[in-house]
């Protein structure tokens, strides 16, 4: 998840330096919908844009760079306990085999699951008229 987030947020990026033509880029910091980069990799991540598109870099953050610079924070929101995450592991499971037995069963073509966000389904809807 954590490289997932790291190349979506460089993608955004890159993609609004490339439109707009910046001639530089004031980093207070960021924030993302699933966020599991610390505050270090934001801005590491921001100085080498502006570098690649050779932009100056200005750092307005009030936050210090951490003592452990390459380290990703991944967290939860609230812990969970421990006959909640064996019930959802069985629940997965059951699900698994399910699907392999139906699978198995059916013996259909493979078939191809997409995942968007809403905002992509918007767009593709967009032609359609379609209300969301």
């Amino acid at each position: 998840m954590a490289v997932m987030n790291f190349y979506r947020i460089s993608m955004s990026i890159r993609g609004l330096a490339n439109i707009f033509s910046p001639e530089k880029i004031i980093f207070f910091d960021f924030r993302y919908d699933v966020d599991h980069l610390n505050f270090y990799l934001h801005r590491q991540l921001v100085t080498n844009i502006a570098s690649d598109h050779g932009l100056e870099f200005t750092d307005l953050s009030q936050n210090k760079l951490s003592a452990v610079p390459d380290t990703i924070s991944v967290y939860r929101l609230r812990s969970t306990s421990v006959v909640r995450e064996r019930i959802a592991k069985f629940y997965a499971a059951t699900i698994e085999v399910l699907t392999r037995v139906r699978c198995y069963i059916a013996k259909t073509a493979p078939r191809i699951l997409i995942l968007i966000n809403m905002n992509i389904a918007k767009l593709w809807l967009m032609p359609m008229r379609v209300k969301i």
